[in-house]
Order: C-alpha cells, then structure tokens, then sequence
C-alpha cells in the first residue's frame, strides 16, 4: 500500500518473512506473531479434579481442569454506576428481601453465576457449561452477556465432587472479590456479590451446596 505507514500489529505481520522477500517463511512468522499472548486476553487457571478414566479399567483419576476465576474475568464485564448499583440494593430493602443485607454499604456489584448442561453430539453426549454475568448488564444477546468459566463433558463428572472442584476454587475467588474486590479499569475499586445462582435443578442442587 504505497503512502501509507503501517504500524503495530499491521506492520508486524507486512513484514512476516522479510517483507515477503521469502515466501517459505511467511506463515511461519505470521504465525509466531498472532500467537504472542495478547494483553486483554482473560487468563485460564487449572484446576485439580476427579474424573472417569476415559482409558483403561474403570474408575477414577485426577485431571486438570481449564477455568477462568471470576477475579480474572470481572475486569471484562460492563461498567455500572454507583447510582444503578445503589438504586439495586434500595429495591431490595424496600421489598424486605434478605439479599439486602449482603451490602451493608449498598456498594457491591451484584453479579449472577449459572450453570447448566447441554447436549452436543446427536448420540446424547453432554457438557457443563458454567457461566458469570453481571445482573444489572442491560444487554440481552447472551453472546455478549454471558461469560463461559468452565465447561466439563458430563461423562466425566464424578458425581458432585468434579462440580465441588471447581465451585470450590470458584468460590475462593469469589469471596477475594467481595472482601479485597479489585480495580476496574476506571480506575475504581469495586467490591462484587453473587445474588443469584441460575441454571436448572440439577445445578441448583450443586450450586447450594457451596453458595
């Protein structure tokens, strides 16, 4: 593109393979350079838990587990005023719900957890899909309000205790933010509360045995 000064990551790739001088290169550097960790990109903890063995006799085994800890992931989610967030907590005192009393301040940004499973395979197979939003984001694509934590193939689960795993390590984050709460990227600090746990009933089921 002649007059034109490209810069960034668009410079970055029109110089893949020296400018294109050698061909042979050019998906090897375009591909080192899209793969170089990307600043906003949330990080993906692991997580210890029990699972069938997918290989061998039956019984079970120990296997790390991807998922994203809530601490990571609320930097992400959509900026709410201090005015919604009071307005909030006034509603629930004004209509005598107990959830009031989680914010004394009426500073906590409420936030919702929900799990579910769905079929993926015409054979039946199933996942976990386990997910965090915030309960005052007015958006109703769930693509945009909707942020997936964890996802687990249902054949893997071990009864509760692959679930408990994961909430567990779930709920440590979970109580850092409400205590400690962290910088938002307007430079407040926020505090966050879980004030609803949606999904069907067999998460309900799970999710109150942590929440």
């Amino acid at each position: 593109m002649h007059g034109v000064s490209l810069q960034g990551p668009c410079r970055s790739l029109a110089t893949a393979g020296c400018d294109g001088k050698f061909s042979s290169n050019v998906q090897r550097d375009i591909l080192r350079r899209v793969s170089k960790h990307d600043p906003d990109e949330v990080p993906i903890d692991w997580v210890e838990a029990p699972v069938q063995k997918q290989r061998g006799p039956n019984g079970v085994e120990m296997r790390k587990i991807p998922l994203v800890l809530p601490h990571d992931l609320v930097m992400k989610m959509p900026l709410i005023s201090d005015s919604e967030i009071k307005e909030y907590w006034d509603h629930l005192s004004a209509c005598n719900s107990p959830l009031a009393k989680v914010s004394e301040t009426k500073t906590h940004y409420p936030l919702w957890i929900w799990g579910d499973e769905a079929q993926y395979r015409e054979s039946g197979d199933e996942v976990l899909l386990i997910s965090l939003g915030a309960v005052l984001d007015q958006r109703k694509y769930s693509v945009e309000a909707c942020f997936p934590i964890c996802v687990v193939r249902t054949e893997l689960k071990v009864g509760f205790s692959t679930v408990f795993a994961i909430l567990e390590a779930v709920v440590q984050s979970l109580q850092m933010l409400y205590r400690d709460g962290v910088e938002m990227p307007d430079g407040k600090r926020r505090h966050f509360a879980v004030c609803e746990i949606r999904g069907d009933w067999k998460w309900q089921a799970d999710a109150g045995q942590c929440f």
